[in-house]
């Protein structure tokens, strides 16, 4: 039987080399080029799981990290939206709240929401992992110093009973910048 090699279909120049080489595939007896045939599907069937099983670890890897980095981030942000909005009504609580009893047990709230909101966002400073979302953070955390600026103003204007220029603050730039910082979380 002649052997099909690549040197002796190469060495030949043209369509006739070529031919010759299909002529020694022709004369091969049908066992051997069932084989040949059943070697080739074979191969394809390895390479395409071979293919699959790499689709399938990329897969693996994205659900990984969605589940242990973004899905612990989201439920943080979450938390430190809640209690960001927590604090807000408690704020506008104080401010309708003109009884001395009643504001001392608001800005008790108030303190308490505080510390969870500041608790809420040591958490999600640890899940950081990424430059852009530091870089949002670091937006984030500028623009609620200046919230907390205009709280405690907010806080003064409001025990001094000063409820008119209370409401004032709150509507022109506790609220759009609440509702900046919100939007970014």
């Amino acid at each position: 039987l002649p052997v099909i090699s690549l040197r002796n279909m190469t060495a030949k120049r043209g369509a006739k080399g070529w031919r010759n080489g299909m002529k020694s595939f022709d004369n091969l007896a049908i066992g051997k080029k069932l084989a040949a045939a059943f070697g080739v599907i074979l191969l394809l069937l390895v390479i395409n799981l071979a293919l699959g099983f790499a689709g399938i670890r990329k897969l693996e890897l994205a659900g990984l990290d969605l589940a242990d980095n973004w899905l612990p981030s989201v439920k943080a942000i979450s938390e430190m939206q809640n209690a960001a909005q927590t604090f807000r009504r408690k704020e506008l609580q104080h401010v309708l709240t003109s009884n001395v009893s009643e504001m001392a047990m608001v800005e008790k709230d108030l303190d308490e929401e505080a510390q969870t909101l500041a608790s809420k966002r040591k958490v999600y400073e640890a899940l950081i992992s990424s430059d852009e979302e530091r870089a949002l953070y670091q937006t984030f955390s500028k623009q609620f110093d200046q919230y907390w600026e205009i709280h405690q103003r907010l806080i003064k204007l409001s025990r001094a009973t000063s409820n008119e220029e209370a409401r004032l603050l709150l509507r022109d730039e506790s609220l759009p910048l609440f509702n900046a910082l919100n939007g970014m979380l």
